[in-house]
């Protein structure tokens, strides 16, 4: 008997016949019987940000084809380093456990682009044949509550002017920081 007494809740049509495997990857059979669709993740690298950007919902954007709640690591408005392919990651648990219970991983990368740092030499000056004055900078760029401390190299500061330079304007260079 090729027959089929029920109803039928879902249905899809192909044009050839599914191997066992794509249709266990298709649909998840619950405890009740009925075919459900696997929890899938949707969920691409994003837009590179700058340095003191707190992520947002424009980085922890995934979606899900059935509903369910997301879980981010690391959360909105985290500020994180400088540095490449950076690893974003969800847990996303379905609504409905009784019929799909399996939590669904999943990853992306961001790229958190460096910014400019600005380091300007203060203009001094010096009376002739006196010695040189310290040379002091001035930063402009810092985020995030960073400050000259947060430097892993402080600018290297130089003139060619010295304490037996005739009287006249010197470059001051600011260079080297890290």
């Amino acid at each position: 008997n090729d027959s089929f007494l029920g109803a039928i809740d879902e249905m899809s049509i192909y044009n050839r016949a599914l191997t066992a495997t794509e249709v266990s990857t298709i649909y998840n059979v619950s405890q009740g019987g009925k075919c459900i669709p696997l929890a899938t993740i949707t969920w691409a690298n994003p837009a590179d940000i700058n340095y003191g950007t707190a992520i947002s919902g424009l980085q922890l954007n995934a979606t899900a084809n059935i509903a369910g709640t997301f879980s981010y690591t690391p959360p909105v408005g985290t500020v994180l380093s400088a540095g490449l392919a950076q690893n974003l990651s969800v847990t996303f648990t379905p609504t409905d456990i009784s019929e799909d219970p399996n939590a669904v991983f999943q990853s992306v990368s961001l790229n958190v682009d460096p910014v400019a740092l600005t380091v300007t030499a203060n203009n001094e000056s010096t009376t002739y044949g006196a010695n040189l004055p310290a040379l002091p900078v001035s930063y402009s760029g810092f985020v995030n509550g960073d400050a000259s401390a947060s430097l892993a190299k402080a600018p290297s500061v130089t003139t060619s002017g010295t304490s037996s330079s005739p009287v006249g304007t010197y470059p001051i260079t600011a260079s080297g920081a890290v």
